[in-house]
């Protein structure tokens, strides 16, 4: 690293990627106090992914000896369709217009936020839900989830976009969704504003102007840990 600082590459802080090809970008010799600046952000960054790892392996490892969810107050070890869809409903009648919610975003690593762990990616949306669980008295054609049946149970929320790591932002204009409760993950969990850092980016200032908010890891991984468990065929359309 102290060798490509010194020819053609330079740490630019606050740019996504950190290490970005010379184009335009002076040559001179970089300042020794700024690469001890530098070198330490990148060492607290390292820290913290570790940790963010750690908990991500110790939610696999709980998932695989079969234990309950407690982030959540349920348990989706070993049950059938129809009891998931008491668990989701349940959740969905917990939730307030106004609360925040994760829903199951399948395998989309273009918009949706989350990772992949063993092997297999697993996903999430944040929404925030505007109407109480209601059910479908007419089917509902040209949904984000395809066409909905009559009987489906769902709630209508706003969705939200993800700008940055855990930062989302509204739509704008508010996008409306109509959203199958058996998809929930988690719902009632508190989030808050971003907040921009030293030298931040244009992404970043963007979405402060538009009331960014973020996900907490701790969320975050309590989502994974939902998604990890086995038997939710019913929430990957099955």
């Amino acid at each position: 690293l102290n060798t490509k600082l010194g020819s053609r590459w330079h740490l630019r802080a606050g740019q996504r990627g950190g290490l970005q090809r010379s184009a335009g970008i002076s040559h001179a010799a970089a300042d020794g106090g700024a690469i001890s600046i530098l070198m330490g952000e990148i060492e607290a960054e390292q820290t913290k992914n570790e940790k963010l790892r750690a908990k991500l392996l110790t939610a696999r490892d709980a998932v695989l000896a079969g234990p309950s969810v407690q982030t959540l107050g349920h348990s989706l070890q070993g049950q059938s369709d129809w009891e998931l869809l008491q668990v989701t409903d349940s959740l969905a009648d917990a939730a307030k217009v106004g609360d925040y919610a994760l829903i199951d975003a399948a395998d989309d690593t273009k918009h949706a936020d989350g990772a992949k762990v063993d092997n297999c990616e697993r996903r999430y949306y944040l929404i925030r839900i505007t109407g109480a669980r209601r059910v479908l008295e007419e089917a509902e054609l040209h949904t984000d989830w395809g066409t909905l049946d009559a009987g489906t149970h769902v709630l209508d929320a706003e969705g939200y976009f993800l700008v940055y790591k855990r930062w989302y932002v509204p739509g704008q204009p508010v996008e409306k969704l109509t959203v199958p409760t058996h998809l929930l993950l988690s719902v009632g969990f508190s989030v808050q504003p971003a907040v921009l850092v030293r030298k931040p980016s244009r992404k970043q200032k963007d979405a402060c102007a538009r009331n960014a908010i973020v996900l907490s890891d701790e969320v975050h991984v309590a989502a994974l840990t939902v998604l990890c468990q086995q038997n939710r065929s019913i929430l990957r359309g099955k």
